[in-house]
């Protein structure tokens, strides 16, 4: 995947408990990875949403090495509808990727330096990673979603 960094200029706010915490982007004063054919709209789009407070949040057992992984599984799961580890977690996040709303779903693998979001905005998917200052207290990985 060819990347292109992007610097997105966000607010700075206090982390009060789980849900706050996956709040990312009050730590963006850091970078944001997107891929090179994005435009300005899928941009403003991801940042309006992830400044809000998650409709969701769990922790998940889940660890990746790398979110290739996550990535080439997400893949796999669209096309065939299976999983490659059984983990009804991860299966109804990917099932509620597959809907029509636009949301992002946030992935965290425990002590890692990034996180991952998996976006469907204006109905393309967009997967990107996010420094991930916040969640490394975490002392296990851990999924959001926002609408």
């Amino acid at each position: 995947m060819n990347l292109l960094m992007i610097k997105l200029k966000l607010t700075n706010t206090p982390i009060y408990n789980l849900q706050h915490a996956f709040l990312f982007s009050y730590f963006f004063h850091s970078l944001l990875f997107i891929s090179n054919n994005m435009n300005d709209k899928y941009i403003a789009k991801i940042k309006q949403m992830i400044m809000k407070k998650p409709s969701m949040t769990t922790t998940t057992s889940l660890e990746a090495n790398d979110y290739t992984f996550v990535v080439k599984m997400w893949i796999q799961y669209k096309k065939t509808g299976r999983l490659l580890i059984d983990d009804y977690t991860i299966r109804s996040a990917f099932d509620f990727h597959k809907s029509n709303v636009d949301h992002i779903i946030c992935y965290y693998s425990k002590d890692k330096e990034y996180a991952l979001l998996l976006c469907k905005i204006f109905g393309k998917y967009i997967n990107m990673q996010i420094p991930a200052d916040t969640c490394s207290s975490f002392k296990s990985s851990a999924i959001a979603t926002y609408l």
